[in-house]
């Protein structure tokens, strides 16, 4: 009996606590509701799908029950656990109705049943820009060879709301060059813009090229204005190519590369011509190299800014002007810059970590005595300070960053502090947070003038007003303290 009931409790199987590991996600919001759309625009709101469970996931398809009128991107998404992805849906009314829809998204967890979420929208009136470019083809005729030329047309906004002209485009010969190149413009209702071609020509066998708009019209997004001269010709042009980042976290080195450049002829590419067209407001921006296959330059302060370049093959053709934008976005949440209208004049820009931190007093006072201060936590430095740029010769910019601030408030000083010859000069400070433009403040200023400029309150993350008037400072030095 003894060894009997001893077989058979050994026989008996063990318990384990081991169990598997649950898959689970979810959606913000549950049901998305676009509101009132105007009838033939679109609009585009995000869903969020944050995988809660314990295992990866992959999203394997994202359909619409209609799909007629709402869109979505369809590619495959991996989401790790706790991992988030936003996918985008568009809602393009063509009617005045009330429309709806349910997104469904699968997944590759077979006990993890698909979410579906309700989406609605309304088709409705509201004021559109109607964008009417005349002439269509612009044809400047018989012309001389080396003999220059001026054609015009007009962009006018025939609606009844603001017309936004984006992204702008030229091809064929280099020879038609646009002067007043109307991308970026807001043209209000009944506004006219005009645009001015030149035409030099290097032969009289003909030239051709085009000249492309996009804009917020919406039955007529992008209009092309077909340029010629001196009968068209059928010669196919270099093209220039720009091979370069869109997007950039300022202060930063970009560089860009011509090398992909061709002749559809078969030719090759001997000459290379880089501008920069566009900058924002005070930038100092310049290339390092403008007849080389690859040019770098120094992306210093937030905004827009616009690259060309002209190619020439061995035959001496040029090539139409090819546009690369770069938005400069910074990517730190507190993003402050100063920039003045005076050379040969030296501001200070300063962050205080709090009201309590003093003009000059280290640690709490982040400038160029003090541009690295330990504000937050001993172990990482997203909540410090940093001075990125210092300009001391003159017009700036400057600028002051912190990644992710502890909470509390961050105050904001100009301290005008050497005269080299260039007087009074006006300061403008820009505060972006999480790299939207939020405040901008202009002031005159004198040798030794502080002036107060506003503060930023994390986690509200708002930009407080002060812009008291300037007060007297003695000039400091960093090592010896008060100077004369």
């Amino acid at each position: 009996m003894f060894m009997l009931a001893t077989l058979t409790l050994l026989g008996c199987p063990t318990e384990t606590n081991v169990r598997a590991l649950e898959p689970d996600w979810a959606v913000s919001p549950e049901t998305l509701e676009f509101g009132e759309v105007v009838v033939d625009y679109s609009e585009t709101l995000g869903i969020e799908v944050l995988n809660t469970g314990e295992v990866a996931l992959k999203i394997l398809s994202a359909t619409l029950a209609d799909g007629t009128v709402f869109s979505v991107p369809g590619d495959e998404i991996e989401l790790a656990v706790d991992d988030r992805v936003t996918i985008d849906v568009t809602f393009s009314p063509p009617n005045y109705l009330d429309y709806a829809d349910v997104l469904t998204l699968e997944n590759n967890q077979q006990e993890l049943p698909a979410l579906e979420i309700p989406i609605t929208g309304v088709g409705g009136d509201g004021p559109t820009p109607d964008i009417h470019v005349d002439p269509i083809s612009v044809d400047f005729g018989s012309v001389d060879a080396g003999s220059p030329a001026v054609e015009f047309f007009t962009v006018e906004n025939k609606g009844d709301g603001p017309l936004l002209i984006g992204d702008t485009s030229q091809t064929g010969g280099g020879v038609f060059q646009i002067v007043g190149d109307p991308g970026g413009f807001t043209l209000d209702s009944d506004t006219v813009a005009t645009v001015a071609i030149s035409y030099l020509p290097e032969h009289t066998d003909g030239d051709h090229g085009t000249f492309t708009l996009a804009s917020n019209d919406p039955d007529e997004p992008v209009v092309e204005v077909t340029i010629l001269g001196n009968g068209g010709g059928e010669y196919d042009y270099p093209v220039a190519v720009i091979d370069g980042p869109a997007q950039v976290d300022p202060p930063e080195l970009v560089t860009l590369d011509g090398g992909d450049s061709y002749d559809p002829n078969g030719g090759s590419i001997t000459e290379y011509a880089w501008s920069l067209t566009k900058l924002p407001d005070g930038s100092r921006a310049e290339l390092n190299a403008t007849e080389a296959v690859t040019t770098s330059f120094q992306v210093d302060v937030a905004g827009t800014y616009w690259a060309e370049l002209q190619v020439v093959n061995d035959a001496g053709v040029t090539s139409a002007p090819t546009k690369h934008v770069i938005e400069a976005i910074p990517e730190d949440l507190i993003h402050i810059e100063l920039v003045w209208n005076t050379n040969n004049s030296d501001l200070d820009l300063h962050l205080l970590d709090g009201p309590g931190s003093e003009f000059y007093l280290i640690p709490g006072d982040c400038c160029y005595c003090n541009p690295n201060p330990l504000w937050g936590s001993l172990t990482d430095d997203i909540d410090d300070c940093r001075l990125d740029l210092d300009d001391r010769y003159g017009y700036g910019p400057e600028n002051i960053n912190v990644d992710a601030p502890i909470d509390g408030e961050y105050y904001t000083q100009v301290f005008y502090f050497r005269d080299n010859g260039g007087g009074p000069t006006e300061a403008t400070v820009r505060f972006y947070i999480a790299g939207v433009l939020e405040r901008s403040f202009t002031r005159e200023l004198k040798q030794s003038d502080r002036w107060e400029v506003a503060y930023v309150r994390v986690p509200d993350n708002v930009v407080v007003e002060q812009d008291l008037e300037p007060v007297y400072e003695e000039t400091r030095d960093c090592r010896l303290g008060f100077s004369e």
